[in-house]
This record gives C-alpha cells, sequence and structure tokens, in this order.
C-alpha cells in the first residue's frame, strides 16, 4: 500500500514554483508559503524532508524576521533554482512512499569517529577505517555521518531491507539522520544527503538514538585505530574451563585493570599493577598463576627472547598462550593455542576465544540484548508521536 500527494495538493505546490525564475524577485512570505507546502508535502515523498533542506539554507541565508520582513524582496538565485528542481518534477510528487507497520526488530549498529579514523560494531561484527588524507581536516561532526555511511555499508549483506537502528554518541549525527538533515552546515547536509540517497533503496528505514560516551567505548576505539595489543583477553568462559580444571590463579603477568582475571596483577604501561609494572622484571609471587602474554611478549620463540630472567622460584603456571609469532593487534576469534600444565591445551576453534575488555557479548562488541530491547521501546514510541523517518 502507497501514500500519495493527491492532485489538488501536486496542482498547488506547481502553481506555487511558477514564480521562481532565475533573476526574478519574490517577497519572502511567498517563500515561506512554498516551504510551507514543501515541508506538508515531504512525509508522503520520498526523502521529502531532504529534498527540502536546500532551499530551506537559501531563505535562512537571508536571516529575515518571520514575521516583520514577510513583504521583503528576495531575488532568485541560481542556488535557489538548483534547489527547486526536485519539487519540479511532477513525477517526484507523484511518486508516494510504502504504508507499513511500525517495525517490530531492528538491527542495531553502534559507529564512532575520531579524527584519525572510525570504527562500528553490529551483531558482535566489528568494522573500522582510517580516513584519508582529504578527510583530515573535517569537522568531526561530518566525520561522524561519514562513519555511519561507511558502517551501513560494510554491514550491507546482513542489513539489506532490514530496518536499522544507529546507536552514537553525537547529537548532531543522530539529529541528521533523524531530520533527514539539518540546515545549519551545508557540509554536513552535503554528507547526509550522499548516505541518505543511498540507503533509500537499500534499507527499510533508518533512525538513529543517541547513547552517552561511556556506552560507546568499544566503537570508539575502533575509531582510534583499534585496541592496544595488551588489551586483548581469554573469553571469560574460557577461564573457567582451567579454573575448574587446576585451581583459581591468584595473580595474572599480563594485565591491565580491565583486562585481569585475577584479584592481583602485573601491567605492562601506566602506573603498573597492583603487583607493580612489567612482570618479567620483577620476582613472581609463590602459587599458582595466570598468563595471557600481549603481542610484544609473543613476538617469537621463548628461546630466542633476550634480556633478564624473572624469578619464578615457588611458583607454577595455571594457563599461558603459547609463544609463537601473531599479529599486532590479535584480532577477536583468530587462531591461538592456550597451554596447560601437563600439556593439554583449550581448543583454539572458537569465535570468541579473545575478546576486549568490558564488553558484555561474547565477541565483546555487541551491546547487550536489554539495552538493544529498550532502544527499540524508544524508537517505537517516538514513531508513533512523529512518524517513520522513511
Amino acid at each position: 500500500m502507497t501514500a500519495y500527494l493527491t492532485p489538488r495538493r501536486v496542482d498547488s505546490l506547481t502553481e506555487a514554483l511558477t514564480g521562481f525564475r532565475l533573476g526574478r524577485l519574490v517577497t519572502a512570505h511567498k517563500v515561506q508559503r512554498l516551504l510551507g507546502l514543501m515541508a506538508a508535502a515531504a512525509a508522503v515523498l520520498p526523502l521529502g524532508l531532504l529534498k527540502a533542506r536546500p532551499q530551506q539554507c537559501w531563505f535562512n541565508a537571508f536571516q529575515l524576521h518571520p514575521r516583520d520582513d514577510r513583504h521583503v524582496k528576495l531575488r532568485v538565485s541560481p542556488a535557489c533554482i538548483r534547489a527547486l528542481r526536485p519539487w519540479r518534477d511532477r513525477r517526484f510528487l507523484l511518486q508516494g512512499v510504502p504504508l507499513g507497520g511500525l517495525p517490530h526488530k531492528r538491527q542495531v549498529i553502534s559507529t564512532d569517529a575520531s579524527l584519525t579514523g572510525w570504527g562500528a560494531i553490529w551483531e558482535g561484527l566489528s568494522a573500522m577505517g582510517v580516513w584519508p588524507p582529504s578527510w583530515t581536516s573535517e569537522h568531526i561532526n561530518v566525520l561522524e555521518l561519514k562513519a555511519i555511511h561507511l558502517a551501513l555499508q560494510m554491514f550491507l549483506p546482513g542489513l539489506r531491507s532490514q530496518h536499522v537502528l544507529v546507536r552514537s554518541d553525537s547529537t548532531s549525527a543522530v539529529y541528521h539522520v533523524n531530520h533527514q538533515g539539518g540546515t545549519r552546515s551545508r557540509r554536513c547536509l552535503q554528507v547526509a544527503e550522499e548516505w541518505l540517497s543511498w540507503a533509500w533503496p537499500r534499507l527499510a528505514s533508518v533512525r538513529a538514538v543517541h547513547i552517552p560516551s561511556v556506552e560507546n567505548r568499544a566503537a570508539d576505539i575502533l575509531s582510534r585505530t583499534g585496541p592496544l595489543p595488551g588489551e586483548w583477553r581469554l573469553n571469560p568462559e574460557v577461564v573457567s574451563q582451567v579454573w575448574a580444571q587446576y585451581g583459581t590463579a591468584q595473580v595474572d603477568l599480563f594485565a591491565s585493570a580491565e583486562t585481569t582475571h585475577c584479584p592481583e596483577w602485573y601491567s605492562l604501561v601506566g602506573q603498573g599493577g597492583s603487583l607493580g609494572l612489567d612482570a618479567l622484571s620483577q620476582d613472581w609471587p609463590t602459587g599458582l598463576l595466570y598468563a595471557f602474554p600481549p603481542s610484544p611478549c609473543t613476538s617469537g620463540p621463548a628461546e630466542d627472547q633476550g634480556g633478564p630472567t624473572h624469578s619464578s622460584a615457588g611458583c607454577s603456571t595455571v594457563a599461558g598462550e603459547a609463544l609463537v609469532p601473531r599479529p599486532s593487534p590479535a584480532p577477536a576469534g583468530s587462531a591461538m593455542a592456550v597451554t596447560l600444565p601437563g600439556g593439554s591445551s583449550v581448543p583454539s576453534t572458537r569465535a570468541d576465544l579473545a575478546s576486549e575488555p568490558r564488553c558484555p557479548a561474547p565477541v565483546g562488541l555487541a551491546p547487550a540484548e536489554s539495552v538493544i530491547e529498550q532502544l527499540a521501546e524508544s524508537v517505537q514510541e517516538t514513531e508513533q508521536r512523529q512518524g517513520s523517518f522513511y
């Protein structure tokens, strides 16, 4: 079922456009009336609000008072003619938009951008990239919008024809998504127009919701070229299996406050863990120890490692990653061998063997299901009041 403009409404728009010819003078009141007709028709036109934004920008540039300057005459410029071009196309005015119920489920994507790059999370999968030189001078609001575009492109095979909810800590990006662009920044409008026009035939709908930066940490880390090598850790479920078989270790030799699995730990950077900095230069305490070395410590076989040795009298290692070369940083799910006493090992075929810290999902990158449900309910209530995005 499709909603269309009535023939009478189409005729009103066409008539209102007749006086807008290059070089002619039109009153501000006439422009206001035309913008009102556009706004009324936007709900039943494909990306109707987006198509009206250029004309709104052209009129706003005059900075006129909406009531006191109604009779001021404005000269129709080439920019005004370009802004009105889609509205002169009768096929566009008669195209209509499909009607349908509110979506009961949305695909949730978390995105973020920094001056370095962009990152995105969807269903436990991650995507990231570095800005080319031509984009490094762009405003952060522009980069946030571009990050959404790139994320949707990256995950398109799983998002095609789906309703999408974008989680972002940028209020500007959220506004441009939910209102089909804006009028304050022409550059933001240009980027929004580019990706909204791309998304229209490929996605059922797109909405956005603002979240605090602390809840968008995974995408933020990815936008800054990814987590540090030492910020990866074994899946807690795998660690629990090791604990159940060999006992619970009390000291993590290579960790941080966020990645440690033990009450005490050594760290590689910063002010040091609860037991100090750099486990390889310390005397280890007695008892069971746990070791998941970051990639700087696993760049080659153990016998090739130079430098001073540590004292480990009276202690034993519960679990440690095999000292074999691996990329840096190691992506979640990369092939790893977790060696245990006696030569046994934890199977390394899990897709979530390694993960980032403070992440609820197995891979550590997807939002909790309860959060998704709350966001979906919030968006549904908003749509009931304001109508669908497309």
